[in-house]
C-alpha cells in the first residue's frame, strides 16, 4: 500500500522512513537497511509513525550486516496501512 506522505503532517525524518517503506511495500525492511539509508533511530521512528496512525507489521530475524556478520533478532518492518 503506497502512502501519500505529502498529505500527512510528518517530520522530515519520518517522511524518509515512509519513503523507504513505500519503496519496499511487499517486503520487510530491516533495521540494518534503515541505518544504511541514513535513518538515525529506526525503532523510535517506527514508534512515532505508529503514534501517527500507521499500521506496521514487525518480525525479528537473523540478518547479515555490511561486514558479513550474522546479527540475530534484527527487527524488520512492513507498513500495512493507516487508521
Amino acid at each position: 500500500m503506497i502512502i501519500d506522505y505529502e498529505q500527512l503532517s510528518l517530520q522530515p525524518a519520518l517522511v524518509e522512513m515512509v519513503k523507504i517503506l513505500n519503496a519496499n511495500e511487499n517486503r520487510f525492511v530491516s533495521t540494518i537497511e534503515f541505518l544504511q539509508q541514513g535513518v538515525i533511530s529506526p525503532a523510535a521512528g517506527i514508534s512515532r509513525l505508529k503514534d501517527k496512525g500507521a499500521i506496521i507489521d514487525k518480525i525479528t530475524r537473523t540478518e547479515i550486516d555490511v561486514f558479513g556478520v550474522a546479527r540475530k533478532k534484527i527487527a524488520c518492518y512492513k507498513i500495512v496501512g493507516w487508521c
